[in-house]
């Protein structure tokens, strides 16, 4: 549900957002990086689906959060997360208006398990304990070029991350923007335009936790999903892949092949015939080490694909069960005993 909320919330922010992705508050060194573009993400084609699943709950839940820090969802203007290892929760940096000051006010007083405060110049840092874990936060005037009332809220997971993260933004530390390492895949990506969702990571085998194949094999991995503006609108996605070598690229190419003609067979079983078209159309580009795998529909269909998959799964929901058969042994009676043997 604390997904569901976070989007629906980002969705509601409407044309204040500010969406594309600023290299400077990245750090050069970033190993992940992750971004929504909110802005474009409020006008998709895609944005009516998400708000109108928000329940009362939801609500509820995001007018607490608007009463106990003083800050609603409109605020925020962007949002990107990036981490220097795996093993490690990364920095998520909010761009947002002067409503983040109440923070301020309104932090000390939500009764947040070991909370302290401190300021030192223009950056106000608090610390608190949540469900066993500590996070450390940083509220801060935005950059010498952003509006005059921007706010830049930062929250890490160790004192260590929000510093050096603190010093990319001061231009004290090198940036994705002024001095990116061109060894590093992540910090030269860019999302397209039109971008939804971008993903980029490098040394995915580097990390324990991951276990899929292709994942492991991969030196670098980049993901952008979004939709065009221009009409008319389509959908689109991107998912580049360098392996560690040309053949490791070719075994993963045969491997989607595989797995794309086996989700074109269950489609086609289930009579999702919108869905079988959509795999179709995904195409596989290998050059060298390097896997592309593409797609673009028109909203129109990817919509209309969508609907009848809802209704599917709604009419399968409301469907009665199956009248279960009455036991044999109450049924049927029993078989007349066999005369013993003379």
């Amino acid at each position: 549900m604390l997904i569901r909320t976070t989007f629906a919330a980002l969705l509601f922010c409407a044309p204040c957002l500010a969406g594309p992705l600023n290299r400077a508050l990245v750090d050069r060194d970033a190993s992940w990086l992750v971004h929504c573009d909110l802005e474009a993400g409020q006008k998709s084609s895609l944005a009516p689906y998400i708000i109108k699943s928000i329940d009362a709950e939801s609500l509820a839940h995001l007018e607490e959060c608007k009463a106990r820090f003083g800050i609603a969802p409109a605020d925020i203007r962007s949002v990107t997360m990036y981490g220097l290892r795996f093993d490690d929760d990364g920095v998520a940096v909010l761009c947002t208006n002067g409503a983040a000051d109440s923070l301020i006010v309104k932090l000390p007083e939500a009764g947040l398990e070991g909370f302290k405060a401190r300021v030192d110049g223009i950056v106000h840092y608090f610390s608190f304990n949540h469900e066993g874990k500590s996070w450390h936060c940083a509220l801060r005037p935005g950059l010498p070029s952003s509006p005059p009332d921007e706010r830049l809220v930062l929250v890490a997971g160790s004192p260590a991350s929000l510093e050096r993260a603190l010093k990319v933004i001061a231009g004290l530390s090198a940036s994705a923007a002024f001095d990116p390492a061109a060894a590093n895949p992540v910090a030269m990506a860019q999302p397209s335009r039109g971008s939804l969702i971008f993903v980029a990571a490098r040394d995915l085998g580097a990390d324990r936790k991951v276990e899929a194949t292709m994942l492991r094999n991969a030196r670098a991995l980049v993901l952008d999903l979004g939709e065009t503006q221009e009409p008319p609108r389509e959908m689109f996605g991107t998912l580049t892949v360098t392996a560690l070598n040309a053949r490791t690229a070719q075994e993963m190419r045969d491997a989607l092949q595989g797995l794309i003609a086996f989700g074109t067979m269950m489609a086609r079983d289930a009579g999702a015939t919108g869905v079988v078209e959509s795999l179709q159309d995904v195409k596989l580009t290998l050059e060298s080490e390097r896997l592309t795998v593409s797609a673009r529909e028109k909203s129109a269909s990817v919509l209309a694909t969508l609907d009848a998959l809802l209704g599917q799964l709604e009419s399968r929901r409301r469907a009665p069960a199956p009248a279960a058969s009455p036991a044999a042994s109450s049924s049927s009676p029993a078989p007349p005993a066999s005369p013993a043997p003379k």
